[in-house]
């Protein structure tokens, strides 16, 4: 899978909840934006739940699993929820319906960033899976 794959894959199955980006010059969008990890964006407000995906896939450093295969590299992604009053379970549920062996982890937000809740996903990429049997 590709980032641009994945990017369409999660946007479609998260339709429902994804928020809303205000650009300059008054357009919107959905919430759902793909950046490297020292990018940062400041040209946007943001209304409800915003989807940010690592452009490149990670290594995985989770704990070995005995009774399952488990990819070398994941996918990570964080749901950001900005307000209103929707949680993100409804989010985590779908996405881990739709790619097994995904992980969830509540990300600490700092009080008065305006940030209600996130967690950053991570999504095992599955053209790089490794046999631990």
């Amino acid at each position: 899978m590709n980032v641009v794959e994945l990017r369409t894959q999660v946007q479609e199955l998260l339709i429902d909840e994804v928020g809303t980006y205000a650009l300059t010059g008054g357009v919107t969008t959905p919430a759902v934006i793909v950046l490297d990890s020292a990018d940062v964006v400041s040209d946007r407000t943001v209304t409800g739940l915003e989807v940010v995906i690592r452009r490149s896939p990670i290594s995985d450093e989770g704990k070995p699993t005995f009774d399952s295969v488990r990819a070398a590299k994941v996918w990570q992604i964080f749901l950001v929820q900005w307000g209103g009053a929707y949680t993100l379970e409804s989010a985590k549920d779908k996405l881990r319906r739709k790619f097994p062996n995904t992980r969830a982890m509540t990300v600490k937000v700092e009080k008065g960033s305006g940030v209600r809740e996130q967690v950053s996903i991570r999504i095992p990429d599955v053209a790089d899976f490794d046999d631990w049997l």
